[in-house]
């Protein structure tokens, strides 16, 4: 299976919720937006579970996708919510898994934790599982890429899955 259908399979929900969509008309990291990101975080994740597969280490890859593609859902908005920088960074999170139980009632709260405890070690939510370590390296390596590279998740991946 190749990353996109991972991706649907797994993400379908979120991606097809109206809010992801207005995820893609925010600028994120200079130079992208936050679905990109989220995406792109998605497709790392995709690769750490792959190379992790090769040593028979198990993550669970369902709750890594929703999570890499719900995790920075709660900076929508960012100009009008939050007062800083350092307030979005530490808020978003938290902000996050509103919006993750607001698009899935009954989310597994393993899925909340691993997007609580994202942004480590800039905040002191602290990973409890390897999904959680994952997307935050995920992140990480995703914020990088979205630097020193422009891209946009074309429409069409966004609308196919609607």
């Amino acid at each position: 299976m190749d990353r996109y259908e991972i991706l649907t399979m797994y993400g379908n929900q979120i991606l097809q919720n109206k809010l992801f969509e207005a995820a893609s008309m925010q600028k994120h990291h200079f130079r992208t937006d936050v679905a990109s990101h989220s995406i792109n975080t998605a497709f790392f994740c995709i690769a750490f579970y792959r190379f992790l597969s090769i040593f028979n280490i198990r993550v669970n890859l369902s709750a890594l996708i929703i999570a890499a593609l719900a995790h920075d859902l709660g900076i929508l908005g960012r100009k009008e919510k939050f007062s800083s920088g350092f307030e979005c960074i530490t808020r978003h999170p938290k902000d996050s898994v509103v919006t993750i139980r607001e698009i899935m009632p009954g989310v597994d709260p393993r899925i909340c934790d691993v997007i609580s405890s994202h942004m480590f070690p800039l905040c002191a939510e602290f990973p409890h599982s390897r999904e959680a370590w994952l997307l935050s390296i995920a992140d990480k390596c995703a914020a990088c890429t979205d630097i020193f590279k422009h891209y946009h998740v074309s429409k069409p991946l966004i609308t196919s899955a609607l």
